[in-house]
């Protein structure tokens, strides 16, 4: 799926996590679900650690933090901003969109390029990423799952078209279907509940490679098509559409 010329972004790049336990961490997102660290890195000045775990087609940054941070678990959806625009006037044309920029353009921390964060009126937390480099692994195979399926945020309808807005017409996201929107291989969906959580970002979903590609450790840990990570975040499964 090609991006559109006025899009903002050209890449939806990772899902943020908030860890207590790097290792253990690791342990469920590399050994576990087999996925492959892409990069590790520390922050040029203080303590810290990101790692980027790419699950088959997608990533996840995980990003070590206290035990008793009130944060822990999934916080954000990253975008690669456009390389036509510095990410300065892309971060204005946000804030012009009315959504409160919580985090202006900077050098990032490990020194790979430039960040900023924003938040919109749903409370979703999102990430613009100017970056040269891609470090994704096309085409990887992964033993557990086919996909990531989506990017999955939970709203209460009042705040649907406001995340349709900015996805569609301030990001320029090609539309997928219904509250679904598309970049490559990755796919964020929104989706209505009656009652609004406290964090949007409801996680990801996975399509499996088989029933029993996870493994028993996890397996016995799953119910109603839920699994846990070890920070308490959400996975939905689901069996692949490729079978």
């Amino acid at each position: 799926m090609s991006t559109p010329e006025t899009a903002l972004v050209r890449e939806i790049n990772h899902a943020g996590l908030r860890v207590a336990d790097m290792e253990t961490s690791l342990v469920f997102y590399r050994d576990l679900l087999d996925g492959r660290v892409i990069r590790d890195a520390r922050p040029l000045t203080g303590p810290g650690r990101f790692v980027y775990v790419q699950l088959a087609n997608s990533v996840v940054e995980l990003v070590e933090s206290r035990a008793d941070d009130p944060q822990l678990g999934w916080q954000h959806i990253a975008f690669l901003t456009t390389r036509a625009r510095p990410i300065a006037t892309i971060v204005d044309d946000v804030r012009e969109a009315g959504h409160s920029i919580t985090a202006p353009a900077r050098r990032s921390g490990t020194g790979h390029g430039s960040l900023a964060f924003f938040r919109d009126a749903s409370g979703m937390v999102w990430e613009l990423l100017e970056r040269e480099e891609d470090i994704r692994i096309p085409a990887l195979d992964n033993r557990v799952i086919d996909a990531v399926a989506e990017f999955r945020i939970e709203v209460a309808p009042a705040a649907a078209p406001v995340l349709a807005r900015l996805l569609g017409e301030t990001l320029g996201l090609p539309a997928a279907g219904p509250g679904l929107w598309q970049l490559g291989p990755d796919r964020i969906a929104v989706r209505t509940v009656a009652t609004a959580p406290e964090r949007p970002f409801a996680g990801l979903v996975l399509n499996l490679k088989s029933p029993d590609s996870l493994p028993p450790v996890l397996r016995e840990q799953v119910r109603d098509g839920l699994l846990h990570g070890p920070d308490g975040e959400c996975l939905r499964l689901e069996a692949s559409h490729n079978k």
